[in-house]
């Protein structure tokens, strides 16, 4: 699963999902540019019951042209 998840984030980072593919308009010239976050954390614990958690997430977000 680990492995999955990974492989998906790997596409997601590629270049050209931050620096996207140019637009030609006439003759002007278009380059997106986008942000790319990711988060993950994991904790467990052992006082009373034994317990454990993880959480992902990750964002794609347009910052210009």
């Amino acid at each position: 699963m680990i492995k999955t998840v990974l492989q998906e984030f790997k596409e997601l980072a590629q270049t050209e999902t931050v620096v996207g593919k140019p637009i030609v308009v006439e003759d002007t010239v278009i380059v997106p540019v986008s942000k790319i976050s990711f988060g993950f954390g994991a904790g467990g614990g052992q006082k009373h019951e034994t317990g454990g958690g993880t959480a992902g997430g990750g964002s794609v977000e347009p910052v210009g042209f």
